[in-house]
Order: C-alpha cells, then sequence, then structure tokens
C-alpha cells in the first residue's frame, strides 16, 4: 500500500453540510424565532399581564420592579414621591390628593416611587426617568439628615436598565425595556420553583398599593430592639457638602411652569433626638441648611418634625419610618400646604 493511497484513505475530513441539511437547521431557526414572537406577542396582552407578576428589569429591589410595573399602569400622574424607604412608607398618595383637593378645589394624581434600601441617590436617578416618560409637573423629594455622611449611589445607579434609560446602550439594558419575555422570565421560575425571591415578590405584590404606596401598621416598640438600638446609636444628622451637592441635583429639577419641585423634611421619631444635644444642634443645622438652599432655587422647602400630630408612637413603625396612621397625618399636612402654596 503506497503513502499515497493511504494519506487518501485516512486524512481527516472536515463537516460539510449538505444543502438538506442546511436548509433544516435554517427552518428549525426560523420556527424558534417564530415561536418566540409569539410568546412575546402573548406577554403584551392586557389579560394575560394582569395574571402575572410585574416584570423584572434584573435589580434586587423587588418593590422597585412592582411600582415600576404599577406607575406603567396609571400611565399620566401629576405628582411623583421619590426618595428611599422613609418615602415609600412615609408618603400616602390618595390621602394626599383628598387634602389637596379639598383645599385647592381641582384634583391631582400622585404616585409613591419610593424605593426601601436603594440608597439617598433613588431619588435623583428616578426623577431622571419619570420627568423623561412621565413628565408629572410635579416632583417632591423626602428627605432626612440621618444618613447625610454618607455617599451612597446605590445599586439602582449601576442597574443597565437605568442606564439605558440614561442613554448608555446595553443588551441587558435593551431586554428588560424591550422584551416581555426576558422580563417575565425570571418572576415567572422564581413563583415556579417557590424560591425566596418569589415568596418577597408575591406579599410586596400583595402590600404595595396601585398608587405605589407601602402602608405597614407596624408600631414602634419599647424598648427598642437591640438592632434598632444600635442603628440609632450610630445615626449622624450633620450633613456633608456631598450630601449638599446630591440636593442640589434634585432642585435642579425645578423648571417651572413645566415641572415644579418640592422638598419635604422626612420627620424621625422623638427618641431619635431626645437627651442628645449634639444631634438636636446637627439636626437644626442641617435643616437650616437644607432651607436655605431651597430657597435660593425657588423651591418650597416643608420642615415636618415639629408637627406635634406626628409625636404620638402609635404613628411610628420604628424611629425612623412612619407607619400608616402617621403617613395619612404627614400626607394630609402636605397636601393641605401645597394646595395653598403660593409659587
Amino acid at each position: 500500500m503506497t503513502l499515497r493511497r493511504l494519506w487518501r484513505d485516512y486524512r481527516p475530513r472536515t463537516l460539510r453540510l449538505t444543502p438538506p441539511a442546511g436548509y433544516t437547521l435554517v427552518l428549525a431557526a426560523v420556527f424558534v424565532a417564530i415561536y418566540i414572537l409569539l410568546i412575546e406577542a402573548v406577554l403584551r396582552v392586557p389579560a394575560v399581564q394582569s395574571r402575572l407578576p410585574a416584570p423584572s428589569v434584573r435589580t434586587q429591589h423587588i418593590d422597585f420592579e412592582i411600582k415600576l410595573q404599577r406607575l406603567r399602569e396609571m400611565g399620566s400622574v401629576d405628582c411623583v414621591f421619590l426618595g428611599t424607604s422613609i418615602v415609600d412608607r412615609g408618603l400616602s398618595p390618595a390621602d394626599f390628593e383628598q387634602a389637596y383637593q379639598a383645599a385647592a378645589g381641582q384634583p391631582i394624581t400622585c404616585f409613591n416611587f419610593g424605593v426601601d434600601g436603594a440608597g439617598e441617590y433613588t431619588g435623583v436617578l428616578l426623577a431622571q426617568y419619570v420627568t423623561r416618560v412621565v413628565q408629572p409637573r410635579l416632583l417632591v423629594f423626602g428627605v432626612s439628615p440621618r444618613l447625610g455622611n454618607s455617599w451612597d449611589e446605590g445599586s439602582l445607579a449601576w442597574l443597565p436598565w437605568l442606564k439605558y434609560q440614561q442613554g448608555q446602550f446595553s443588551l441587558h439594558g435593551w431586554l428588560a425595556e424591550h422584551s416581555r419575555l426576558y422580563g417575565y422570565s425570571r418572576p415567572l421560575v422564581n413563583a415556579f420553583f417557590n424560591t425566596l425571591s418569589g415568596d418577597r415578590r408575591a406579599y410586596l405584590d400583595r402590600m404595595i398599593l396601585a398608587n405605589g404606596f407601602y402602608p405597614t401598621d407596624e408600631r414602634i416598640t419599647f424598648p427598642i430592639p437591640s438592632g434598632d438600638r444600635g442603628r440609632l446609636e450610630r445615626s449622624n444628622y450633620a450633613i456633608s457638602e456631598a450630601w449638599l451637592s446630591r440636593l442640589d441635583e434634585m432642585l435642579a429639577f425645578h423648571r417651572p411652569p413645566q415641572t415644579r419641585v418640592v422638598i419635604v423634611e422626612m420627620p424621625v421619631h422623638p427618641v431619635a433626638l431626645e437627651g442628645r444635644d449634639d444631634r438636636l444642634s446637627d439636626y437644626a443645622d442641617s435643616m437650616a441648611a437644607i432651607g436655605a438652599r431651597a430657597e435660593a432655587k425657588g423651591v418650597p422647602f416643608f420642615a415636618t418634625n415639629h408637627l406635634g400630630a406626628l409625636a404620638a408612637d402609635e404613628n411610628w413603625a420604628d424611629f425612623n419610618h412612619l407607619n400608616a396612621t402617621g403617613a395619612r397625618i404627614l400626607s394630609r399636612w402636605l397636601g393641605e400646604r401645597l394646595a395653598n402654596w403660593e409659587w
């Protein structure tokens, strides 16, 4: 046997697709694409969406995803409450609307876009989104100097979906905005396998109202639990220049008459300040600095920690969060004040 014959019989051969095999692969790809498009179409039907959990934009903040869906369902709103958990639980749109309409004689529709644990920069990030998409005429930022020395942009700042909203393209951001299959896949998988994330989503979906408000009936207890006591002792009410620069970003959204901004102090329970002259002094200085900054921009600032109606323990979930009863008092007070404000 010659070398030429050996090479002919044993030389390696590359895979070659004959026309029928290539046609089969193309046909399979077409069928997969059609199948995906059909699923996308079904998931866009309102009757189907009403039976599904809120779609995910791939963030750990499930309450944010639920509120984003609630906001989309509402469509047009006149005002949006922005901030962290202190706004999430502390401002009731329904009570605000009722008081505002009673005083002003005209209706107003509001939405609570406060996000639990998302960082102090949350209000600015979401204000950028709502002013572009929803275009409310009033933005209400709820602030507190409790974390005045921190400069934490929070995890939402790095969310691909939010960056996509800001004009920074990414595949994840594009899919989160445009693909219902991508959005619903995670919550449906979690619900099917009964994961903790799925249970948490189901719970928050029941608790968060259509207007974004997350009411809680919890009530502060004494003595304060050790975990809350530790957070209370670490609280610092002196605000830094970094915090004030964040406030400046909030005030920059004030562009009357199209968009107006209001800054509201989200109060703390009296126990947070009692017996601590240093904290009282820092708190007073911080409130004065916030008020002066807002006044310089022509933005109303409403201080609320002096409200005697909020002092009772029955209005508080803990030393830093109002419960549903306290939120009702504060929201009605704020609605009446804003209705009578001379812009």
